[in-house]
Parts: C-alpha cells; structure tokens; sequence
C-alpha cells in the first residue's frame, strides 16, 4: 500500500507539477479523484474550501477570476515562491 499524502499538501503538490498553468478547483478536484475518492474531505465543494485555506497562508494565489458553471465567482490557482520552497522537501 502507497503512503498518500495529506490532501491539502497533495492540492499544493498537484498544483506545483503544472507550473505555469492556473487551475481551477473543478480541474484540481477531477485529477486527484482517483486518489482520494470516498473520504469525508473530498468533494467539489470541499476542494474549495481547501483552496481557500492554503490561499490564506499564502501557499497558493488566486488570479484569473471567473463564473463557473453554476454563475458562482470563482478563481483559478497558482503556486506562490513561498508554496514552492515549502515543497522543496518533498522532490
């Protein structure tokens, strides 16, 4: 059995590997579905939720505004320097 990482150190893991790209929660989401699928924590609203809280700490940045599907406001995500040499113990 694989370790899995936490799923907020995993968002900002998956959103690293796509440097240059801004993602949205719903690209983010679908990507890692397959790993963390049936946990209580996992879910498109949820992921939201996720992003907003390493946004906060200013691991992530939201940029590219937008109205999703649903006419909900909603950004897309990028890495910050700060989220890149907090992941530099994982590579």
């Amino acid at each position: 059995m694989s370790a899995t990482l936490p799923l907020r150190l995993r968002i900002l893991h998956y959103i690293d590997q796509h440097q240059g790209q801004c993602l949205t929660p719903q690209e983010i989401y679908e990507a890692l579905k397959d790993e963390y699928d049936g946990e209580g924590q996992f879910s498109p609203e949820k992921m939201k939720w996720h992003l907003i809280c390493i946004k906060s700490v200013g691991l992530i940045e939201a940029i590219d505004p937008f109205w999703d599907e649903n006419q909900e406001p909603c950004f897309r995500y990028r890495v910050t320097d700060a989220g890149h040499r907090n992941l530099s113990y994982l590579k």
